[in-house]
């Protein structure tokens, strides 16, 4: 049964394993004093009989009164529960709740990139305009460039200052 499984791929437990080692050691110990003494026979007997104490132990009245008691009260408090899923349905009040209490921290992570990303773009475009302005009005082509620099330099400055001033490590 192991080779099986392992050829064909299930996963078996590792107690299955050491089970049948141990059966091995005992039917080899088993022939080595008693030729005549079948291990498998008297493992069906005993497997039996504990297979049914289990059974009379976990079908005990008392056992079978305390599942009939705990079904009890869920069917008599499933018609109630159903109606209540039923009305909240036909009102479309019927809502899933799903706390993430990092939500408002990835959100503002969000925000921060999503502005970091936009004020880059806003520089960007800035620079290609001004570098499209040399050509015709070198003056202002040339002040642009110099306040998209400053305003790039300025926005690395402050991120990099608010990063280490908020960064615990």
């Amino acid at each position: 049964m192991i080779s099986i499984g392992y050829r064909e791929g299930p996963k078996l437990p590792a107690e299955l394993t050491l089970l049948a080692k141990a059966l091995f050691n005992l039917d080899a110990v088993t022939r080595a004093l008693n030729p005549n003494f079948n291990p498998s026979q008297t493992m069906r007997e005993y497997a039996s009989n504990i297979a049914n104490e289990r059974a009379r132990r976990d079908m005990s009245p008392r056992r079978l009164f305390q599942m009939a008691a705990a079904t009890s009260d869920l069917v008599n408090a499933l018609p109630r529960r159903l109606d209540t899923i039923t009305e909240r349905m036909a009102r479309n009040d019927f809502a899933f709740r799903v706390d993430t209490p990092q939500l408002p921290m990835l959100l503002k992570g969000m925000e921060k990139i999503a502005n970091r990303i936009f004020t880059g773009l806003v520089l960007a475009g800035l620079l290609i305009a001004s570098s499209t302005l040399l050509q015709y009005w070198r003056t202002l082509g040339l002040v642009c460039i110099v306040v998209a620099a400053g305003l790039g330099l300025y926005m690395i400055v402050t991120i990099i200052v608010n990063d280490r001033r908020k960064d615990p490590g």
